[in-house]
């Protein structure tokens, strides 16, 4: 990452250098121009071994007089720790001093000015900035609905940029915000939908080639459908009554080219139980649905939908079924697309007390759709054997407070990492993929705030923004996993750019 400030130009990518300064000059010379500073620039894709010694000196190489030197740490943006240390910082010239940088859990983005001032002298002194290697920058606030508790992304005006949907549950509305292709967002636009929307999924529903929307309505207890006017503007919504609805999405179940809804509700006349069940609506083409077969289960809380045994129909959505229950059952069930509409139970996992999100995606990178779900105290991986069936989860400590769950290559090397939205901390906890579907240590792990900055105290409980919700998708077109997350008590969508290869 190269950063110019006045004419010190200074690349660094490590988190941990050791660097040398030195310049020396002798008397009886015209006064050399102090800003017109020189440092060898250094550039690495991995820490190096040793430390690294760059010099430091005047244009002017004809220069030999003396000066004194000092130079001080100063920190800005929102800081968690000190990190930068310096030795010997004053003195004649020959002039050296130490800048050490200290490894350890990086809260979030922050930076340090290296401030070095020539003595006798008036002008702004010259400044090398130090950064330690963060993936993402600080995030960028768009305003939506009432309590944001879902974001999704998709191309909805079709100008191949990707755009953002929120779901909002105390305003009864989806906002649409649509992207630039430069990683920013217009103004948000509403429209209304049922009660209490938990949820958003964005589809073509009608086969006209253009992406809608489909809400669950919790409190109305309704799906809300929005179709495009090709243009990024949408219909007023055409609701469907379902008892208990929970959540829905949207594939080609049967296979017939048309996408498809698969709703989950609980049943609340079987207290204390709350029976659960997924319902499959039909679509007939022309966006017009109608409610097939059910399936049941016990307390669902939502379905996740992929190709888990690799047998999607061709050109068609994926179609298999993922049912994450709460209490007391507290498992992930998996349902096998049989290619008629129907489907078969592959099996049934325990995954720790309260699971309240799922995302699935291929985290050991060997074609096998996996699972990632959170749970009260953990984030819990299974892995897919290939064949549908999972193995047993692995655990990894998470929060309390964790609400939702995503997966994205944020660091290029081909393996998708994790990132939790910590509710009660207003800040992502992002868990690298160690390059063979296991995840780094609760120590290891890299924190970056959302919302409102000025309000942000890292490990502080009480949340002021509360992200509930993440979408993760390049959303400035640099080939980036970057992240858009739903702060519900705020009202706002965080998006925060990932600079990893910059």
């Amino acid at each position: 990452m190269r950063r110019t400030f006045q004419s010190f130009t200074l690349t660094l990518v490590s988190i941990l250098s050791l660097m040398t300064l030195q310049c020396s000059d002798s008397p009886n010379e015209p006064e050399p121009d102090y800003r017109t500073m020189a440092i060898t620039t250094y550039d690495w894709e991995a820490p190096p071994s040793g430390g690294v010694s760059p010099f430091v000196g005047l244009y002017d190489s004809s220069y030999t007089g003396s000066i004194e030197w000092s130079a001080e740490v100063e920190y800005y943006g929102v800081i968690g720790e000190e990190w930068l240390s310096l030795s010997d910082t004053a003195g004649f010239t020959p002039f050296e001093f130490t800048m050490t940088a200290t490894p350890h859990r990086r809260y979030f983005h922050r930076y340090a000015r290296v401030i070095v001032t020539p003595s006798g002298i008036d002008d702004p002194p010259d400044t090398i900035l130090v950064e330690q290697n963060i993936m993402f920058e600080p995030p960028v606030n768009y305003s939506v609905g009432s309590e944001p508790v879902c974001v999704v992304s998709a191309d909805v005006n079709g100008d191949n940029h990707l755009d953002l949907v929120t779901a909002n549950e105390m305003s009864n509305d989806v906002s649409v915000l649509i992207g630039s292709g430069n990683g920013s967002f217009v103004t948000a636009v509403n429209y209304n939908v049922g009660e209490g929307p938990s949820c958003v999924f964005a589809s073509d529903l009608n086969d006209d080639g253009d992406i809608d929307l489909v809400t669950a309505d919790v409190s109305s207890e309704t799906f809300s459908v929005l179709f495009n006017n090709h243009n990024g503007t949408f219909q007023s919504a055409v609701s469907y009554a379902v008892e208990g609805i929970r959540s829905v999405i949207a594939a080609d179940f049967d296979w017939d080219g048309d996408n498809d809804l698969a709703v989950t509700a609980n049943q609340p006349e079987s207290f204390p139980l709350y029976d659960g069940k997924v319902s499959i609506w039909f679509n007939d083409g022309g966006g017009n649905f109608q409610q097939g077969d059910s399936l049941y289960g016990d307390m669902v809380v939502f379905a996740v939908g992929h190709d888990f045994d690799d047998n999607a129909a061709p050109n068609s959505t994926y179609a298999d079924l993922a049912l994450i229950s709460s209490k007391p059952m507290d498992n992930i069930q998996v349902l096998l697309h049989n290619g008629g509409g129907d489907f078969q139970t592959s099996g049934t996992y325990s995954v720790g007390d309260y699971p309240r999100a799922a995302f699935a995606r291929d985290v050991e990178n060997d074609g096998d759709v996996d699972h990632a779900v959170i749970n009260a105290s953990y984030c819990s991986v299974l892995r897919n054997n290939g064949d549908g069936t999972f193995q047993d989860p692995e655990d990894y400590l998470v929060e309390a407070g964790t609400y939702s769950v995503g997966a994205g290559d944020f660091d290029r090397d081909y393996y998708h990492d994790l990132v939790i939205a910590d509710y009660v901390h207003d800040c992502l906890v992002v868990l690298m993929n160690r390059g063979d579907g296991t995840f780094s240590d609760f120590a290891d792990r890299d924190y970056y705030p959302v919302g409102d900055l000025s309000t942000f105290t890292f490990g502080e409980k009480g949340a002021a923004d509360g992200p509930r919700s993440i979408c993760i998708a390049d959303f400035n077109g640099d080939g980036d996993s970057d992240i858009a997350v739903a702060n519900s008590l705020s009202g706002t969508v965080s998006v925060l750019s990932n600079n990893w290869a910059r």
